[in-house]
C-alpha cells in the first residue's frame, strides 16, 4: 500500500509542475484538487507563472469558488489579502488586490498592498502610484 501512496504523491507532483494539471482539473469542477496541485506546486519550490495564476481563477471560477477567486470583487478584501499573502510575488496578483482596496475603501490594507507592489515592481512604479492617487485623492 506504500507503493499507491507513493505513486498518487509522484503523479500530484508531476501534475502540480505543469499548469495543465491545474486547469485540468478546474475545467471539471474540481476547485479543490486544482488548489491542492498549486499547493504542491508552491512546496516543491516551483515558481508559478502568470498562466498559473489565469488557471488557477479560472479552476475556481469553474468549481464555483467565490471564497478563493473574487474575494476583492465582492468586496472581502481582507479576506483576498491573506489569500494573495500565501500567492507569493505576482504583481499583477497584487496590483489587482490594490485595485479593490481602492474600490472599496480599504485604504489602510491599501497602503499594505502598495509598499508590497512598490518591492515587486522596482523599475515600474507608475501603475502604482496612479492606484494610490486614486485612492487618496477620494479621500475627503
Amino acid at each position: 500500500m506504500a507503493s499507491v501512496g507513493l505513486y498518487k504523491a509522484l503523479v500530484d507532483l508531476r501534475q502540480a509542475k505543469d499548469e495543465k494539471g491545474i486547469s485540468h482539473a478546474g475545467f471539471h469542477g474540481l476547485g479543490g484538487k486544482a488548489l491542492s496541485l498549486f499547493q504542491i506546486m508552491r512546496e516543491s519550490g516551483v515558481k508559478p507563472d502568470a498562466v498559473t495564476f489565469v488557471a488557477i481563477l479560472l479552476a475556481c471560477r469553474y468549481a464555483g469558488m467565490i471564497d478563493q477567486d473574487m474575494l476583492g470583487r465582492a468586496g472581502r478584501v481582507i479576506e483576498a489579502y491573506e489569500f494573495v499573502k500565501n500567492l507569493g510575488n505576482v504583481a499583477g496578483i497584487w496590483g489587482s488586490l490594490l485595485g479593490a482596496c481602492r474600490i472599496h475603501g480599504e485604504l489602510e490594507l491599501g497602503e499594505v498592498v502598495a509598499k508590497k507592489l512598490f518591492t515587486l515592481n522596482e523599475g515600474e512604479c507608475g501603475r502604482v502610484w496612479m492606484e494610490c492617487g486614486k485612492a487618496w485623492g477620494t479621500r475627503g
